[in-house]
């Protein structure tokens, strides 16, 4: 369209006019097409490794905002609660020898540790 307008300039005002409204109009639909495909990027406010408990499911997917995909982890900072029958309670405080955290990359490996117990609320 652009090189439409520069020789429509030369030869007939009139329609360089028009040629030209219609760059703008459609600039402006290109514009604003690129503003919703960058809506459509999901970024966090943080660093840290994206878990979705089940990757299959969001191919092909329609999400709403602000509806949950998955967790952002902190390496460091995971914490995991876990409930444990009260039978097995003394087992676990007294005979737990070690600890293990799967991460998402089988290959990483994420030091862990037994904390005290809380009872719930």
């Amino acid at each position: 369209l652009e090189a439409v307008y520069d020789a429509e300039l030369i030869t007939d005002r009139v329609k360089a006019d028009i040629t030209k409204q219609e760059i703008e109009h459609v600039t402006g639909k290109l514009n604003d097409a690129l503003e919703r495909a960058a809506e459509l990027t999901i970024r966090s406010g943080c660093a840290g490794t994206f878990v979705v408990p089940i990757p299959q499911d969001l191919p092909g997917r329609f999400l709403k905002r602000g509806e949950l995909l998955g967790y952002l982890l902190e390496r460091g900072c995971v914490t995991v609660r876990v409930v444990v029958y009260q039978a097995d309670v003394d087992f676990v405080r007294h005979r737990t020898e070690a600890v293990h955290a799967l991460p998402p990359h089988p290959s990483d490996l994420w030091p862990s540790r037994l904390q005290e117990p809380k009872p719930p609320h």
